[in-house]
């Protein structure tokens, strides 16, 4: 069972050295992200979703340990 977190968070930058990767037949990115209380942090933007996911959302939804 996920924590109650934010799932879209706002994107801010491009992370340096960073390559897009597939994953479950999408195109993601590691990125710099925004939350609602402004607290700067890694995100995952989406490609195709044009979104950007909390990271530690992204982990537990792709089932990432």
């Amino acid at each position: 069972m996920m924590k109650e977190q934010e799932v879209y968070v706002e994107y801010v930058s491009d992370r340096n050295f960073e390559e897009p990767f597939e994953m479950y037949g999408k195109k993601w990115q590691f990125c710099n992200v925004k939350d609602s209380k402004g607290k700067l942090d890694i995100g995952v933007y989406c490609f195709q979703e044009d979104r950007c996911y909390n990271y530690n959302y992204f982990r537990e939804a792709m089932n990432l340990n």
